[in-house]
């Protein structure tokens, strides 16, 4: 697991919720949801945040009710973007950044489901 206590990611603590985006590393697996290596941002989380309209900004296939592959380009470009944000946005996308870092180590991209 990568995070512990944090204020906007969580990751599986036996989370088996609705209405949470999944953050999910290669191989893709649509079928598997509450990966233990994933992390998730409540959906009300996630549009307060505007993560919504800065995803759909940046990625132009992003639905929130599909499953949307990030490219390591396409988070350079939100992470950039998410700079000049709301201090909340900043603070996010940096505990994101953890996940995402890593991620990119091993995968050429991450995808986000709707769990």
């Amino acid at each position: 697991m990568y995070f512990v206590d944090l204020k906007y990611v969580e990751d599986n603590k036996e989370n088996n919720s609705t209405n949470y985006l999944e953050f999910t590393k290669e191989p893709f697996d649509v079928l598997k949801a509450w990966k233990e290596d994933s992390i998730y941002i409540y959906g009300g989380m996630f549009d307060e945040l505007g993560f919504n309209k800065l995803f759909r900004s940046v990625v132009s296939n992003f639905d929130f009710y599909d499953n949307t592959k990030v490219t390591k380009d396409d988070w350079d470009k939100l992470y950039e973007k998410s700079r000049s944000m709301d201090s909340k946005v900043i603070a996010a996308f940096d505990e994101l950044k953890i996940w995402v870092d890593r991620c990119f180590e091993k995968c050429d991209s991450f995808m986000i489901l709707e769990v």
